[in-house]
């Protein structure tokens, strides 16, 4: 690889926290941090590993790999400016989240990725979707990563 390319990657794990400066005053010495370490054992990019990783660390692991799922696809939500009962539905949805999280399309994903799988069969699962405004393929590849 280019080196401009390698030093932007180099940069880029030192701002997320996977590598630190090793020499006492800042020098250009660099090794890998205990998040590196864990980073280097996931099949995946480092921030969505960053993701996991520390949801695993603040007990919520299962929304971390659900919210991780989610950004790995297409987004699954569809406009909902002329469905009005797809728009009162995910607001509806929202205000059941932690504070905070009915700011946050993520959580609305992750939770919304929740009840996908508490649904089982096709049309209780095209439901869901229709219910909520979603893409039924995209939510099936979610499903599946």
């Amino acid at each position: 690889p280019a080196a401009e390319r390698v030093a932007a990657a180099e940069k880029m794990l030192l701002k997320i926290g996977a590598t630190r400066s090793s020499a006492p005053s800042g020098g250009s010495s660099v090794e890998v941090a205990a998040l590196g370490h864990h980073l280097a054992a996931l099949p995946c990019d480092v921030h969505t590993g960053k993701l996991l990783v520390l949801g695993a660390f603040l007990g919520v692991a299962f929304a971390a790999a659900d919210v991780a799922a989610m950004l790995s696809v297409r987004s699954p939500l569809k406009s909902v400016q002329r469905d009005p009962q797809a728009d009162a539905s995910r607001t509806a949805l929202r205000a059941t989240l932690r504070p905070g999280g009915g700011k946050s399309d993520h959580c609305l994903s992750a939770a919304l990725l929740q009840l996908w799988s508490i649904e089982r069969g096709a049309k209780s699962r095209r439901d869901l979707c229709s219910k909520y405004g979603l893409a039924y393929e995209r939510m099936a590849e979610a499903a599946s990563v």
